[in-house]
This record gives C-alpha cells, sequence and structure tokens, in this order.
C-alpha cells in the first residue's frame, strides 16, 4: 500500500524545511507554491507534525515554520507516524485489522517479513539521508 497524499505532501514540506537556510523560518504560502500543495492543506500537515515536535511555528513578519530538529535526527518514520500514516504492503497487516483467513493464510508471513523491511527502512532513513539523496 503506497503513501498517502499526508505522506507524501508531508515529506515534500520536511525536505523543503530542511534545504533552507538552518534556523530560517518558512512562510506556509512559499512551501505551499514551491510544492504545488494546497496552503490550507500544507498548514493541516505541518501543525500535525509541530505537535510530533518535528517543526516549530515562529510568529511575526518573518514567521512561518522550520525544523526543530536536525535533519539528521528526524527518521523518516517519525515523520509519517506523526501523519498518522502506518505503511504495510498488504491491508491485513494493518493495525486492528482482521482477515478472516489469518490463521490459514500462507503468504501472511512472507508481507510480515516484508512489512518489516519497511519499517527498518523508515526507521533507519533520516530527513538527512533523503535530502543528500
Amino acid at each position: 500500500m503506497g503513501p498517502s497524499s499526508r505522506a507524501r505532501y508531508g515529506l515534500r514540506a520536511l525536505l523543503y524545511l530542511g534545504s533552507q537556510e538552518r534556523g530560517r523560518a518558512v512562510p506556509v504560502r512559499e512551501i505551499a507554491q514551491k510544492e504545488a500543495v494546497s496552503a490550507d492543506y500544507l498548514e493541516h500537515l505541518l501543525h500535525a507534525m509541530k505537535a510530533a515536535s518535528l517543526v516549530e511555528s515562529v510568529r511575526g513578519a518573518s514567521g512561518g515554520f522550520r525544523l526543530a530538529k536536525s535533519p539528521e535526527d528526524i527518521m523518516l518514520k517519525d515523520i509519517f507516524a506523526a501523519l498518522g500514516e502506518r505503511f504495510s504492503p498488504v491491508w491485513c497487516l494493518k493495525e486492528d485489522e482482521y482477515c478472516p483467513r489469518q490463521g490459514e493464510c500462507r503468504s501472511r508471513p512472507l508481507w510480515d517479513k516484508f512489512g518489516v523491511v519497511i519499517d527498518s527502512f523508515l526507521s533507519g532513513t533520516s530527513l538527512a539521508d533523503a535530502l543528500s539523496e
């Protein structure tokens, strides 16, 4: 199951913030324009990431949002978790989902292993890693 628009746009916003001069607060409208995302939607995502202490807001004429941590300390898994995103290769592995074939499914162990690979990648990849790509 691919990433939702929340995950894609949230990641793009943090990549943009991470590419700016350290400590510079960027107005939502600037990020929205550069990343071709609705400013209202982006502001909603940034507030969710603020609640997770990934970004902070700055008031005033030069206000906006900036990273609350260094890019090395922000993992992709943290970004997606802040946005309520949980990656799973198949729907039946998502938390609180039930599959009537769960006990007899011969492919489930393979999907479980694939899920571990995804989780490992997201947990082991920082925003700094993504910025260096």
